[in-house]
């Protein structure tokens, strides 16, 4: 007996403490709700401009469920979970660890003062995302419709495997510095990937096709590295304003730069007093053909593989790259404005190299 009675003691502890014959009441979720732990939306719900979703405080989950959020969506506190749907626009901010999953977002992103933040298999159409202010910034997996991706000041970026269409990534970063961004294999069409004022940015492996500038680099940017990159059909390929800053080395290697109207590559400016880039390993083809008429500070045209317009000295450093069937030139530098490092080829160029001596070759 007195097992018995224990035995209904410990099985009424466990129904009363949510086992089975007990449920927590779903929490409704309307407009202007305030989500405080985790929840499951189960109809499309329609918000007026200045009303929608925040969710606070730590650990909570927000599953559309497949539906539609037409509203704005707030995140703050920490270890937030936002899925499975769609909404109309979304802002983070003051958040740490936040995570943004298979959504359709046609608004805006924002991110500002936050940190640990993951935007993974989105659908961004006609909106765009801004990282305003943050680190450890991650995003993968996901699609741009005629969207961008702009990062202000940001320490720790991961930008991977996404799709930009009529969309550019832009690292702007000014008057700070972003800091420490990879941005690897992805794939633009009609954009381009653009730094402003960065600091130790690796672009790698990404593909774009048909874009103004395939990847600009801005004269406040330094210790980039532009490596392995397939660029074609742009106006201009890679299009580097020399660093103005002083120390910084500075790599663009191996990349493939093919019909680009003006040229493959196209280095202007003035490099600091210690500032050093490296143009190694590039292959540039059949660049040139559509320039019109485009010349640089000397008067000459820019027609070319690698278009090099600096002032007299040693901080450019041209090496064992191949040029071929280019308009013009397929390495065009003023002599004495750049190293020559050797190894250079040309094939089939109209004019061959200038600044750097090319073996010819079939």
């Amino acid at each position: 007996m007195r097992r018995a009675v224990l035995a209904i003691g410990v099985v009424s502890c466990w129904l009363g403490s949510g086992g089975v014959g007990y449920a927590a009441p779903a929490q409704q979720i309307r407009c202007g709700t305030t989500l405080t732990r985790s929840a499951t939306l189960t109809h499309d719900l329609t918000c007026s401009a200045g009303s929608g979703v925040r969710i606070r405080g730590r650990g909570v989950t927000f599953d559309l469920g497949g539906h539609l959020l037409a509203g704005h969506l707030q995140v703050t506190g920490s270890h937030q979970k936002v899925r499975a749907g769609a909404v109309a626009s979304v802002s983070i901010s003051a958040a740490d660890t936040a995570d943004l999953s298979d959504l359709r977002i046609p608004g805006d992103v924002g991110v500002d003062q936050s940190a640990d933040v993951r935007l993974t298999r989105l659908e961004v159409v006609g909106g765009g995302v801004g990282i305003g202010d943050g680190g450890d910034i991650e995003v993968t997996d996901s699609t741009f419709r005629r969207s961008s991706l702009s990062f202000g000041v940001v320490s720790g970026a991961r930008v991977a495997g996404n799709r930009f269409i009529d969309g550019r990534v832009v690292l702007d970063g000014t008057p700070e510095e972003s800091v420490d961004v990879l941005v690897t294999d992805n794939l633009l069409l009609r954009g381009g990937i653009e730094l402003g004022g960065t600091w130790r940015v690796t672009v790698q492996r990404n593909h774009i096709i048909t874009a103004a500038v395939g990847i600009r680099v801005g004269a406040d940017s330094d210790q980039y590295q532009i490596t392995d990159n397939n660029i074609v059909g742009a106006t201009i390929g890679v299009r580097i304003s020399a660093s103005r800053l002083a120390g910084g080395e500075n790599l663009v290697s191996g990349n493939w730069l093919r019909d680009s109207g003006m040229a493959g590559l196209l280095l202007t400016g003035h490099l600091g007093d210690r500032a050093q880039v490296r143009i190694t390993h590039n292959l540039a083809h059949a660049n040139g053909y559509h320039s019109g008429g485009a010349r640089d500070s000397g008067g000459w045209a820019i027609d070319d593989g690698i278009h090099i317009d600096l002032p007299a000295g040693r901080g450019a450093t041209v090496d064992h790259n191949l040029t071929s069937d280019n308009a013009d030139r397929g390495i065009d530098a003023v002599p004495g404005t750049v190293l020559d490092g050797g190894g250079n080829l040309s094939a089939r160029d109209r004019n061959g190299c200038l600044g750097v001596r090319c073996t010819a070759t079939g």
